[in-house]
């Protein structure tokens, strides 16, 4: 198979293994996350809300994951957060990733939950403690708080 070359010809090729595969959701997981990397919310969420039915529970958390991206994207971090919510009550390792807690530190923020902002970032950072931007973040949010004494710790 001929690789990708940029995002019209990735979208190409994994419209057609949606297509020759229907049953493997893993392709339309992958087209509904390009879809929110190029931002074309009305074709991601089409894509994903659909896969929030699927009969596996890794990829209905994937999808909420992926909608919560979408719509902190389209500068709606209280919907965000609720897909956030229901991602990890479905499966809580989908949030586990290094990517997902500072996409979920980031909602918080923008929804003024500076001590959930800063709980999640610390999760990051014990999760990935070489994680430059989880440690800058949360100095930046203690900071912002008044918590100086707490942002030295770091």
């Amino acid at each position: 198979m001929k690789v990708a070359t940029d995002d019209i010809e990735e979208q190409r090729v994994y419209r057609t293994l949606t297509t020759l595969f229907p049953r493997d959701p893993k392709y339309a997981l992958a087209l509904g996350a390009l879809c929110v990397r190029r931002a074309e919310h009305v074709e991601a969420e089409k894509i994903l809300t659909a896969l929030t039915e699927h009969a596996v529970d890794a990829v209905r958390a994937a999808a909420h994951y992926q909608l919560a991206r979408d719509a902190d994207r389209r500068k709606e971090p209280a919907v965000a957060l609720k897909h956030l919510q229901k991602a990890l009550i479905i499966d809580s390792a989908s949030l586990a990733s290094l990517e997902a807690l500072l996409l979920k530190a980031r909602v918080y923020d923008k929804l003024d939950q500076t001590k959930e902002a800063i709980s999640t970032l610390k999760t990051a950072i014990e999760a990935d403690p070489t994680s430059r931007e989880a440690l800058e973040y949360v100095i930046l949010l203690e900071l912002r708080a008044g918590r100086t004494g707490d942002a030295l710790d770091h």
